[in-house]
């Protein structure tokens, strides 16, 4: 015997599916579902009911690891920038000495 769609219908009106009940804590601004605890605060009805977890996620560890390496390495950089100016200064300093002595000499053999 045919079912007729209005029976199916019927029957299956009872199968659609709710949205959770879910309760807003003034306090601390989060969402969770009604009689259970604040998995953000570990709240339940004002009381305490344990210590949440602090989640860092692991992107965040490894960044802040890369950042401190790579200031490490800035500082290195620039303590071997410094010495290589210091060189250079010298070297320009000792090319300006010999160039000013040709000079003397020249001067000194046209005399």
């Amino acid at each position: 015997m045919k079912i007729t769609r209005g029976k199916t219908g019927s029957r299956r009106s009872h199968h659609g599916l709710t949205a959770p009940r879910l309760s807003h804590d003034k306090e601390t601004d989060s969402t969770h579902k009604r009689h259970h605890v604040d998995l953000e605060t570990g709240m339940y009805r004002g009381k305490q009911i344990f210590e949440p977890k602090v989640k860092t996620p692991k992107v965040e560890e490894v960044a802040e690891e890369v950042v401190e390496k790579i200031e490490e390495v800035a500082e290195e950089v620039k303590e071997e920038v410094k010495e290589i100016g210091e060189e250079i200064k010298e070297d320009i300093e000792e090319v300006i000495e010999a160039v000013t002595e040709e000079k003397e000499e020249k001067k000194e053999e046209e005399k």
